[in-house]
């Protein structure tokens, strides 16, 4: 079973108890507490609704540099690659051949998921969200699926 964040953070909390208080002690301790913050407050890039927080999460080079970083450890491929994919495929999903119809809260559309397969890694292509949810649901097995077509058109 894999544990949730909170929950690892609790178990090290309490098989650690020296550790923390050790570095509540500390200077980076002290740092973090709420006091401090009220004080001393935090970043100008760090804080929401700001020109520098902005600027620099909105940027072209921020979601290049974060998208690089998450393809590369999570499939092996790189920003480069996801977008030789994206153009490959004309922008669209492989599927269903449309553009990712959900949208995030920052960005106008969403981009594809990258799809790969479960035990070897390959990566297939790029998918929209409903059409990577599907495959997900019928557990990669195109046994399942095929049935899921005939049961379609029977109807």
């Amino acid at each position: 079973m894999r544990l949730t964040p909170a929950q690892r953070q609790a178990r090290y909390r309490e098989r650690y108890p020296e550790r923390i208080a050790a570095y509540k002690k500390s200077e980076a301790g002290r740092r973090s507490d709420a006091k401090y913050r009220a004080t001393h407050g935090t970043h100008e890039m760090n804080k929401p609704g700001t020109r520098a927080y902005d600027r620099y999460r909105g940027s072209e080079k921020y979601v290049r540099s974060y998208m690089n970083s998450q393809l590369v450890s999570a499939y092996g491929i790189t920003y480069e690659d996801y977008q030789r994919m994206l153009s490959a495929q004309g922008g669209v999903c492989k599927i269903c051949l449309e553009v990712n119809p959900r949208k995030s809260q920052r960005r106008k559309l969403r981009p594809l998921f990258v799809d790969h397969c479960h035990k070897t890694g390959k990566v297939r292509g790029l998918l929209c969200t409903h059409c990577n949810s599907a495959i997900g649901y019928f557990k990669e097995n195109a046994e399942v699926m095929v049935r899921a077509i005939s049961y379609l058109k029977e109807g």
